[in-house]
């Protein structure tokens, strides 16, 4: 049986699925894939279809849920960024 635990910290919601889940990674192709445990989709209300974020943060593999309102917003921030980099390395020192 795998359980959830919520926990918010500042503006992140970590789930916890204990106990650990243990994936083998599987050759098709030319890529490595893996299948996802139905407890996790469940506990994750991810279906089949789903787009995932794919990311590496200090060496662990993160997957997150794609939401197209959010990378709208990040790349109109990223552009804002590379138009206006004097504005942004002055907020970056507050």
């Amino acid at each position: 049986m795998i359980t959830t635990s919520l926990t918010n910290v500042s503006d992140v919601v970590i789930i916890l699925v204990e106990p650990m889940t243990t994936i083998t990674l599987r050759r098709t192709g030319n890529s490595l894939n893996f299948n996802c445990p139905k407890e996790i989709l469940a506990a994750t209300n991810l279906c089949e279809g789903d787009k995932l974020h794919v990311s590496v943060i200090h060496g662990r593999i993160v997957l997150t849920p794609c939401d197209p309102d959010f990378a709208q917003t990040m790349e109109a921030i990223d552009e804002a960024a590379r138009r206006f980099p004097n504005a942004y390395a002055e907020l970056a020192k507050k």
